[in-house]
């Protein structure tokens, strides 16, 4: 358990769930557009700092009341967490995967860095046999507002998989000052080739910009049938399932794209990203 010396990769073998914080900053992945931190596309209900981020988007956090010192600011701006865009919701055989939960055969994590691209391949054993996943991601050059996912599942037995890939604007900054949340929801939209969210920051006491965001998603699944979706406020989904015979693989492919204010006006957004979203296969 730890880490592999390797002229161009972050490798990580074995999950030490001590240092889960330290790996996710080890191999946060970004193209100068967006970043994001190593999470889980799965849940993960152990310690762990979400983090998605957006270049230029950012908040006035109001400075703590037990911080006040002469010279002291009324508030700090920070980068703050945006909507959720890696995120796939797991089950095999109707119960949630969740590496903080399950009993892991074998766990690797790698960043690329001649690539790019960021991946981790892991067992987990469930009561029917064993189950391997592996995952990779990256955020493109050749479009920045683009992040792509290939999540694999394969098991030694005859299972039931469910996918839900979700974009989510419920986020927050574990480290805001009072606890706060930065964004409102103002809209969510679907078509027949994606569905996205459009956030807002919120306003604030110190006249600091407002910043609008549309992120949307489109996903294409090989050994999966499409089972429909759901939108709800700050929140879009949609399902993917079947049974994935012995030895066969199910694969999700997800695109998610997200589109800021900063560089177009904040009613073309949505129409820009579910736009992208329905030709980024082809990028």
């Amino acid at each position: 358990m730890g880490y592999e010396i390797h002229p161009w990769k972050v490798m990580e073998r074995g999950l030490d769930e001590r240092n889960v914080r330290i790996s996710e900053s080890l191999t946060s992945i970004g193209n100068g557009y967006m970043g994001m931190r190593g999470n889980f596309e799965e849940d993960f209900s152990g310690d762990t700092h979400p983090g998605t981020y957006l270049a230029g988007v950012w908040f006035p956090d109001k400075t703590r009341v037990g911080w006040w010192k002469n010279g002291y600011p009324q508030y700090f701006g920070k980068a703050i967490n945006a909507t959720k865009l890696m995120g796939i919701h797991v089950s095999i055989d109707g119960v949630l995967l969740d590496l903080h939960e399950a009993e892991i055969l074998s766990f690797e994590r790698e960043l690329d860095m001649e690539t790019g691209i960021f991946s981790r391949r892991f067992a987990v054993k469930t009561p029917k046999g064993t189950v391997k996943v592996k995952a990779e991601r990256f955020v493109s050059l050749a479009q920045k507002e683009l992040l792509a996912i290939s999540y694999a599942i394969t098991p030694d037995y005859e299972a039931r998989i469910e996918m839900k890939p979700y974009l989510e604007g419920h986020v927050k900054n574990l480290d805001s000052n009072y606890e706060e949340t930065f964004w409102e929801m103002l809209a969510e939209e679907e078509t027949e080739d994606g569905l996205a969210l459009l956030t807002r920051t919120k306003e604030s006491p110190f006249g600091a910009p407002r910043f609008a965001v549309a992120a949307a998603m489109s996903c294409w699944a090989d050994g999966l049938e499409a089972e429909g979706r759901t939108l709800l406020s700050g929140y879009g989904e949609a399902a993917y399932s079947g049974t994935v015979p012995a030895g066969e693989t199910a694969t999700l492919e997800k695109f998610a794209l997200c589109f800021t204010s900063r560089d177009a006006e904040q009613k073309a957004l949505t129409t820009l990203a579910l736009r992208a979203a329905s030709r980024a296969r082809e990028v």
